[in-house]
């Protein structure tokens, strides 16, 4: 990525005077609702009880939603993945601003489910 409007690497130009961030390194953002893992029904009801973390990269639109949602790491078939997704779907943050303009912002997560 390259340099947009002054804000330095690390930054995209949307083309709709907001900006993407590669990453959230650096930039101040507040969870309005943090995602929450349960632990799949299809895991519990088979007996598997094992601890299981799923990482997950989200991107915050310019209104604090969640834009996209990409799992980065493998998961028992067992629901994990599922569950993960739709707790990264839940998430919520205020609206970032840097610099005084408006980002979206590449979050990066990783949910630990206990049985």
């Amino acid at each position: 990525m390259g340099t947009a409007a002054g804000l330095g690497d690390g930054f995209s130009d949307n083309g709709d005077g907001s900006y993407t961030a590669s990453s959230a390194a650096g930039i101040s953002y507040r969870i309005l609702r943090d995602a929450e893992a349960y632990y799949p029904e299809e895991a519990r009801s088979l007996g598997y009880s094992a601890t299981v973390s799923v990482t997950g990269r989200v991107l915050v639109g310019t209104d604090g939603g969640i834009e996209s949602v990409r799992i980065l790491t493998d998961a028992p078939n067992l629901g994990f993945r599922q569950a993960a997704e739709e707790a990264f779907w839940r998430m919520r943050f205020a609206p970032i601003v840097y610099q005084g303009y408006p980002i979206k912002l590449w979050f990066e997560k990783t949910l630990i489910f206990q049985p």
